[in-house]
């Protein structure tokens, strides 16, 4: 019972932790269209994406919306494990994502965290994908930080999966599923 509270715990702090991003880009950007806030079509889609990968173990699911961005928090008890989605409004997404995927960005994501180290860091067409190890509560995880962008010129997607360090199956095939031709820095030039 106490190493469940401690896993919980653990994932709630890093769940929370991707929640906290600043949702301005450092880009300045002279969009007319990009105050149009989160779309309830957009909602539906981020929490329908990918969404029959957590049926079949014991993931929660919760989420939230805002006007500048909306996420969806799986969290798995048994696997230790967290996944986070999110869609941010991010005025012409394809000039700001590096702005925004900024090192002061990438802290605040894992401030809940000791010991994080940026095992690699790299870029596919306009997604971009940070690799970290990080320690919790004595426990080490791997985290694959995707930021891409999306149809809409200014709207970006956050997709963040945790698991504990040693488990690369679980981590290989859930990145696998959100991107298929991009699941490691390894072999990108």
């Amino acid at each position: 019972m106490m190493r469940k509270a401690v896993i919980l715990i653990t994932l709630l702090m890093f769940t929370f932790g991707c929640v906290l991003i600043p949702t301005e880009s450092p880009v300045p950007i002279l969009e007319e269209d990009c105050q149009k806030p989160i779309t309830d079509d957009e909602v539906a889609s981020m929490l329908d994406y990918q969404h029959d990968l957590f049926n079949n173990t014991d993931w929660t699911r919760s989420y939230s919306v805002a006007e500048d961005q909306a996420y969806v928090t799986y969290i798995s008890d048994s696997m230790s494990a967290v996944v986070n989605i999110n869609i941010l409004r991010l005025c012409a997404a394809k000039v700001a994502l590096e702005g925004y995927a900024s090192p002061k960005t990438i802290d605040t994501i894992m401030e809940a965290y000791i010991d994080v180290v940026l095992e690699d860091s790299c870029r596919q067409g306009d997604t971009l994908l940070f690799q970290h190890s990080a320690t919790s509560q004595g426990s080490i995880y791997q985290s694959n930080l995707w930021f891409t962008t999306m149809e809409s010129p200014n709207r970006a997607l956050k997709v963040m999966i945790v698991f504990p360090s040693g488990d690369e199956s679980n981590m290989t095939s859930f990145s696998q599923v959100f991107f298929p031709d991009f699941i490691s820095c390894s072999g990108i030039n």
